[in-house]
């Protein structure tokens, strides 16, 4: 079955515009959310711009602050200094990548850690979206299977489960693995050092495909029933994106996955939105 991304969003977005009219009737507060971009990479253009239209959803605000390629991480630093006492901005993003003479290390731990919905900084109290999207898709997942739902006994069954990572970069499979260790739920990598991949792919029961590179996976690599989350993403010669493994080739074998796009995106994106909305609330 295929996994409609779009439509979780959407479920997303009409319980968060609901958390969003209770703050500006109780508190009289928008949440604001300030995304920093330096220089024009239509990807960032792109990613961007599926965040305001999530936050527009909620009735949140998004303000674009534009850097040209050539700025200098001092003139970045100075700007998240502003935005860190702006008492009117309850989020800051600093879009990625950035150019090779910004220092993006330096830059991730100057945004205020009650301001870091990106979850960047080591002091941060939120999670990085993408895994939380993760988590949200298998929800969605047992929530089909299963008429009775708890927290407690989703996380029972997903501690029950063969979980498979492939990748670890610090965007998504990285990140993913490190937010399940702490709900207990243990995760095998595949990476590639990893000398059979194959195998530990057929004895998965998760496969959170974070690669993003074509074809890593495959329908004989994988059991009648597996669940695959497709994280990796790449542009094709088509020009278009596309996940780790054909939609076509293993829409029989699993029992549910994520296309791309329309998968794990259209969640992540809700899912940061929810992280600037817990912000705003926290701090008011």
């Amino acid at each position: 079955m295929k996994i409609d991304g779009r439509q979780i969003a959407e479920d997303m977005y009409t319980n968060l515009a609901v958390r969003v009219g209770e703050l500006q009737k109780n508190k009289g507060v928008t949440p604001h959310l300030a995304v920093i971009l330096v220089g024009d990479n239509p990807s960032s253009l792109a990613y961007i711009r599926q965040k305001e239209k999530g936050a527009q959803k909620t009735g949140a605000k998004v303000t674009i602050i534009k850097f040209p390629q050539t700025a200098t991480t001092e003139e970045i630093l100075a700007k998240i200094k502003y935005l860190n006492g702006d008492k009117d901005i309850q989020g800051i993003i600093v879009q990625k990548p950035l150019p090779k003479q910004i220092d993006t290390e330096k830059i991730d731990q100057s945004v205020a850690p009650e301001k870091d919905i990106d979850g960047f900084n080591h002091e941060s109290q939120y999670t990085l979206a993408l895994p939380l999207a993760v988590l949200e898709i298998l929800k969605y997942i047992y929530k089909q299977e299963k008429h009775d739902f708890s927290e407690t006994t989703f996380i029972k069954w997903l501690r029950s489960q063969t979980v498979v990572i492939s990748g670890k970069g610090p965007t998504g499979g990285g990140p993913t693995i490190e937010y399940f260790k702490k709900l207990g739920i243990e995760t095998t990598l595949i990476d590639r050092k990893t000398s059979d991949p194959s195998s530990i792919f057929k004895d998965a029961d998760i496969i959170i495909a974070s690669t993003g590179y074509k074809n890593v996976l495959h329908a004989k690599d994988i059991k009648q029933g597996a669940i695959l989350i497709g994280v990796g993403v790449y542009r094709g010669d088509d020009g278009k994106l596309h996940g780790d493994y054909d939609e076509s080739e293993i829409a029989k074998i699993a029992s549910y996955y994520t296309p791309t796009p329309g998968g794990v995106g259209p969640v992540n994106v809700a899912c940061l939105i929810n992280n600037l909305i817990t912000a705003t609330e926290i701090c008011n």
